[in-house]
């Protein structure tokens, strides 16, 4: 698997799981009725992928990522800010609900339209996480079952004598 360029995102989530999340995004019920929000989500982060991250500014978004035309302005037209703002909503409603138990996050931070991706810790859950809990709880039982042993032992010698 290759991983992203430097920069490129927040912890080393490779290519190859971005596009996947963004596949699982956009093949989504809510993301599916907004075809202007799913079009931009799918702008910023291929063109983030592709090391173009440079060009997510308002204008390009506008006139390409939202097919606006090179006429865009967008002093004149907010569509770019209105659905800048849509789509951090969206992912936040989708990482609550559907995309809960999804492996990697895109998020978009206010104030910018570069994305940033993200690998979800392990659930606690998760057969490792049950394993080690399993294994910290023995190495327990064992420490207090030798503190008993040695207190019996030691009441004992200290009885008979």
């Amino acid at each position: 698997m290759s991983s992203l360029s430097k920069g490129a995102a927040s912890t080393d989530v490779s290519r190859e799981a971005v596009l996947n999340q963004l596949g699982r995004i956009l093949a989504s019920p809510s993301f599916q009725r907004s075809e202007a929000t799913a079009r931009l989500l799918r702008h910023i982060v291929e063109e983030k992928i592709a090391g173009r991250a440079n060009g997510l500014k308002e204008y390009i978004l506008g006139a390409d990522g939202l097919g606006k035309g090179s006429s865009f302005d967008p002093r004149i037209d907010p569509i770019v800010r209105a659905e800048g703002s849509r789509l951090r909503r969206r992912l936040e409603k989708y990482y609550v609900a559907e995309g809960k138990d999804d492996p990697v996050v895109i998020l978009l931070p206010k104030g910018s339209y570069l994305p940033t991706f993200k690998n979800r810790p392990t659930p606690s859950n998760s057969p490792d996480a049950r394993q080690q809990l399993d294994s910290q709880i023995l190495q327990l039982a064992l420490r207090i079952t030798t503190v008993f042993l040695l207190v019996i032992v030691a009441l004992g010698f200290w009885r008979f004598q």
